[in-house]
């Protein structure tokens, strides 16, 4: 069963394609997903890409969006794409507006 809660059954899902958001909130096991989906990347093959974008600089917000934006664009129909958005680099009590776009565009 454990195995199972560790990989990606592509046939289980109702896609086959599609963005998988991840907030990172500090101190919370982050680290441990994140490396997760290190290991599906390496799985799933050139199919499966990460993106992430943060730090503490100014307009690091308006940076992560604009790269996002870009990663729900164009998904291809068996390509899977883990974004890793990180508390400093997205506020989503401000920017709500920006998910429900790109749950419409991926």
């Amino acid at each position: 069963i454990l195995s199972n809660v560790r990989s990606v059954d592509e046939t289980k899902l109702p896609y086959k394609c599609g963005l998988i958001f991840f907030y990172h909130i500090a101190c919370t096991g982050g680290s441990s997903i994140n490396h997760w989906f290190g290991k599906q990347i390496k799985l799933n093959g050139p199919h499966t890409s990460y993106w992430t974008k943060w730090g503490r600089q100014e307009k690091m917000e308006r940076n992560f969006i604009q790269g996002m934006t870009n990663q729900t664009q164009h998904i291809g129909p068996n390509e899977w794409r883990f974004v890793h958005a990180h508390g400093m680099s997205y506020f989503p009590n401000a920017s709500e507006p920006y998910m429900y776009q790109w749950r419409e565009e991926a």
